[in-house]
């Protein structure tokens, strides 16, 4: 008996010494040469107590951070060499060690280009593209399964899907990619969208893995087409594994009793006149009840995101980061972050979502804008919101007034003045949270034909959303967002139709692809139309043209917005083209000399190349 108590003490004190256990490590690993300091978060029960220590010559230890959270420490490390590093904790007789590895950084990773206006971004929503792995459709970790009956709910799309079609996007003339956010996403319900994250280092089990993701981002180099990753800074969700343990009593808004943003982010741009309450419920409210919302102003959270994002662009080798709700977050903060991203990556373009129908209100969040208050929010590009909506209205309805039609989309680019630099502009026909083109048009190939030309000559740097080749309608327009977001068919075993395949699709369907693909390519292989200057002519009848032209050519776009033909002057045009000049439709191929004049037939578009 004696023996046994002995043995029982034994292993319980051994047991007591190994208890100090640190369950989270992020980021999940660091690379050499980095201008980003490295501040590892740990998370485990009781931990702040803890003594650290760190073995060996090529990580150490500078300091150490405690919040009002017991079970987190911050620890500040300096690197100076790849290799794998203990670090120990130690309370009282209580030690924990784990290893933390630093890699080599890529040769020549600062200096990585990006995605710009000599590019074609395609904007992916995975799980509603194509199924490439049946096998993690449902997973036993995660709280959603999939249902492809539920509207909002999860369909099966994932990674591997995006890799199978890999060649279909390079063949269209697609030169970037942008997913919607493949990170955790564990909310019970709706999940597929990925807005509101459990774990912004792990790759959503449902799409796939951390692993996979960074072949996808290999397997389309190989394609010439680029990565982009959606940034969420603002909020993450409910799920998240920190969620009910905050690591601070502030690291979100609001925490005890939160309520929902005012969603009136224009205010951000107005210091002078806004209301300071208002403001307040702007930025520090909810994106909704399921979003807790960010505070960015704790330098801890703004450390979290910078190192996060570093991390990804390192580790799965990516080439641009696209900003969810970029105003929603504290603008001078943010403004930090994007800073603090640039440093590392000089070269990087980073798009921010800056959802609004003015263009004076877009271009404050652009980064090259001259602000009266002095703001700069670092940011590259932005996306071009304006010039969406007015395409859209102007080919919904017969133009009727000022603003409508052709005139609507002149008077958008008119005021390019107002960015520092508008050919960096997203620009897009579409996109996940707006209607489909293709509905808003309700499936008029003629109308597409238009707002596909202007998009792929225009200036900026234009986007498709999945699907818009081929003019995809909604499944349900009853359904809102879960309706629009349909699945591409042909991505699910069983489907009556491949729409990736000539085959599968309609004939409007087949003529919106030929259309589109003619454009893109054209688009990324000449200058012309990725740089040049752009010329409008002033109309009001609804016949819209303009022209971008360099030393080397001039691309006449030209578009009719009207219900019935308008006519043609070629003179109009000659202090661009001069008279006789002979071009090229870019759609026809057919030759085309400028002079005269002659009927544009109603809806009907063509885009001419002429060679000085």
């Amino acid at each position: 008996m004696k023996r046994f108590f002995i043995t029982l003490i034994t292993t319980l004190c051994a047991l007591s010494l190994c208890a100090q256990k640190v369950d989270r490590v992020e980021p999940l690993s660091w690379f050499t040469d980095m201008k980003t300091p490295l501040q590892l978060m740990l998370h485990g029960d009781e931990i702040a107590g803890s003594e650290v220590s760190v073995d060996g010559e090529g990580l150490y230890l500078k300091g150490i951070i405690r919040t009002d959270n017991p079970n987190y420490l911050f620890l500040d490390l300096d690197v100076r060499k790849a290799g794998d590093w203990n670090i120990t904790l130690t309370k009282g007789r209580k030690k924990h060690t784990f290893s933390y590895h630093i890699d080599n950084r890529r040769e020549g990773s600062a200096e990585r280009e990006s995605f710009s206006s000599k590019d074609v971004v395609y904007l992916i929503m995975p799980d509603r593209f194509a199924n490439g792995d049946e096998s993690n459709d449902t997973v036993t970790e995660c709280a959603e399964g999939c249902n492809r009956k539920e509207p909002f709910g999860r369909h099966g799309g994932d990674i591997q899907g995006i890799i199978d079609h890999l060649d279909y996007l390079a063949d269209l003339g697609v030169t970037a990619i942008w997913n919607t956010p493949v990170t955790l996403d564990n909310e019970g319900f709706a999940s597929y969208h990925g807005y509101s994250c459990s774990d912004y280092y792990h790759i959503d089990p449902r799409f796939g893995s951390n692993e996979l993701y960074k072949q996808m981002v290999a397997e389309a180099h190989k394609r010439g087409i680029k990565t982009i990753f959606d940034v969420v800074t603002n909020h993450c969700g409910t799920a998240h594994w920190w969620a009910g343990d905050f690591p601070s009593s502030d690291w979100v808004h609001s925490g005890d009793k939160p309520f929902i943003t005012n969603h009136g982010w224009m205010m951000q741009a107005d210091p002078v006149n806004r209301s300071k309450r208002d403001h307040k419920m702007m930025e520090e409210g909810w994106f909704d009840y399921s979003m807790p919302d960010m505070n960015l102003e704790n330098p801890l959270v703004l450390n979290y995101y910078t190192q996060l994002y570093c991390w990804w662009i390192e580790w799965a080798d990516l080439d641009g980061l696209r900003v969810d709700t970029f105003p929603y977050n504290e603008k001078w903060t943010m403004a930090r972050w994007t800073r603090s991203i640039l440093n590392e990556y000089p070269n990087l373009n980073i798009v921010g979502e800056c959802w609004n129908s003015v263009p004076a209100i877009c271009a404050y969040w652009e980064g090259a804008s001259n602000n009266r208050d002095g703001y700069s929010s670092g940011l590259p590009s932005v996306m071009d919101f304006p010039l969406q909506e007015k395409i859209a209205q102007g080919l919904s309805k017969q133009p009727d007034g000022w603003m409508w039609g052709g005139h609507g989309v002149y008077a958008s680019l008119m005021q390019d003045f107002l960015y520092g630099n508008p050919n960096t502009l997203l620009t897009f026909l579409d996109n996940h949270d707006i209607e489909r083109f293709a509905d808003t048009i309700e499936g008029d190939l003629r109308k597409y034909k238009i707002g596909m030309a202007i998009i792929a000559t225009t200036r900026g740097v234009p986007q498709l959303l999945y699907g818009t080749e081929i003019m995809m309608r909604s499944s349900d327009l009853s359904q809102g967002h879960g309706g629009a977001r349909n699945e591409f068919e042909g991505g699910w075993k069983g489907d009556k139709n491949n729409k990736f395949t000539a085959e599968g699709r309609t004939a409007d369907e087949q003529a919106a692809f030929e259309h589109t693909r003619t454009l893109l390519r054209y688009r990324t292989s000449e200058p012309v139309v990725q740089s040049g200057k752009l010329t409008q002519f002033y109309r009001t009848d609804n016949l819209y043209v303009f022209a971008r032209h360099n030393e080397d050519k001039v691309v006449l776009t030209i578009t009719n917005f009207a219900a019935d033909g308008r006519t043609l002057t070629w003179s109009d045009y000659e202090e661009v083209i001069p008279e006789g000049a002979v071009g090229r439709s870019i759609l026809t191929g057919q030759s085309v000399t400028a002079g005269g004049s002659e009927v544009v037939e109603a809806y009907g578009c063509d885009v001419i190349e002429f060679v000085k």
